[in-house]
């Protein structure tokens, strides 16, 4: 959840923990979110689904419906308590502090 600087953060360090054969979803609701540099600076062209090789969702509840085992809270600090719904699920959940505002 949330596809920011944090989030890309998570992103490059799992693909560098596990490779490819990691199955990432993710889900950020614009339309085409920015990939971001180490240094936060936008890379020009990239798209976060070929990059990170990462099926990509625009509607959370959609995301909530499949098997997750774990899901990263990298969204705005407000917005992280209404993604606890993972935790009914099922889902381990890692949510970046503050937990709420």
């Amino acid at each position: 959840m949330g596809l920011g600087g944090i989030g890309q953060r998570h992103l490059r360090n799992l693909r560098k923990l596990r490779g490819d054969d990691l199955e990432i979803l993710a889900y950020d609701p614009r339309p085409d979110p920015p990939v971001l540099t180490d240094q936060l600076k936008v890379e020009e062209g990239a798209s976060l689904d070929r990059k990170y090789n990462l099926q990509l969702f625009r509607i959370s509840n959609r995301l909530w419906h499949k098997s997750l085992r774990l899901a990263f809270v990298c969204n705005p600090t407000s917005l992280h308590i209404r993604q606890q719904s993972g935790s009914r699920a099922g889902c381990a959940l890692f949510i970046e502090k503050p937990l709420s505002a």
